[in-house]
């Protein structure tokens, strides 16, 4: 693999290492696999490793805070016939929140609570 820090292709070992990611002030914990240069020892930079650390935090964030998921959400305005705008105003708040909620991007847990009221959770 190449290593950004040493500037060139180098062997490398995969380890298992342990971080910490904040989302809207949660510590989240996580162990990940990554490589580490063989020459200068620096974990090498993968964006599929990256990614996949912030899916696993983020569906950690969603139970410790029993936020409302998105495919219940679609489901509901489904089956009661909602358009994101009816939806934003039977829950009160923004439209914009309804579509990012729809579409599993997290929001304040105030919000979760106001479309969570909304939907009857």
């Amino acid at each position: 693999m190449f290593c950004d820090y040493c500037g060139r292709d180098t062997p490398c070992a995969s380890v298992l290492r342990d971080r910490a990611v904040t989302i809207h002030g949660v510590r989240i914990p996580i162990q990940y696999k990554t490589h580490i240069c063989g020459c200068c020892g620096e974990e090498i930079f993968d964006e599929a490793v990256e990614t996949k650390i912030m899916q696993i935090a983020q569906e950690q964030y969603r139970k410790k805070k029993s936020i409302l998921p998105a495919e219940r959400l679609r489901k509901y305005m489904k089956e009661n016939g909602l358009s994101p705008e009816e939806m934003a105003q039977k829950a009160e708040c923004a439209v914009g929140e309804i579509i990012a909620a729809s579409t599993g991007r997290l929001l304040d847990t105030n919000t979760d609570a106001k479309i969570k009221k909304a939907v009857g959770q």
